[in-house]
């Protein structure tokens, strides 16, 4: 009997194994990090709804529960982006959390308005958050299906961030 006909299934064993298992600890870390993920948009999705409504009925809350959250999902996707650099959709979203883009699409332009046009204001402020929210729904998925090929990650990313 020669070295290779038991090396050989012995081999493919040892691949098949280290594959399996390494494919295993893959899904379990994407998982962690997709619901850490998740758990960072549905803070921000708060305060930014909580802000919002405030600020339809006539109040003055404080942005900074929406810019600290906002800063936490940033990091967060930071991170992302540092260990995946070729995942192009991240660069919107953080670009849509960044403090100055943010006030802008919805901390600011709320005074002197009319109640009919806080209304119309509170529904483009939330189209803009539930924008970035499926967003980050997108990188979760993808983060918890982590040997996915990318050409089926296209129909998960394909939700539009405010620009």
């Amino acid at each position: 009997m020669s070295a290779a006909k038991v090396f050989g299934p012995l081999l493919l064993g040892a691949l098949l194994t280290l594959f399996t298992t390494e494919w295993r600890a893959s899904v379990d870390r994407g998982r962690k990090e997709g619901l850490e993920l998740r758990r960072l948009a549905r803070e921000f999705l708060t305060a930014a709804s909580d802000y919002a409504e405030r600020r339809r009925t006539a109040g003055q809350p404080s942005v900074q529960p929406l810019h600290d959250t906002a800063r936490e999902l940033a990091l967060r996707l930071e991170e992302i982006k540092a260990r995946r650099p070729w995942w192009r959709t991240l660069s919107p979203v953080l670009a849509a959390l960044a403090p100055d883009r943010l006030d802008e699409a919805v901390a600011s332009g709320w005074n002197g308005l009319s109640d009919q046009a806080r209304q119309t204001r509170h529904a483009a402020v939330m189209e803009v958050v539930h924008r970035i929210d499926a967003q980050v729904g997108g990188t979760a998925r993808a983060l918890e299906h982590p040997w996915r090929p990318p050409v089926l990650r296209w129909f998960a990313f394909w939700q539009k961030v405010p620009s």
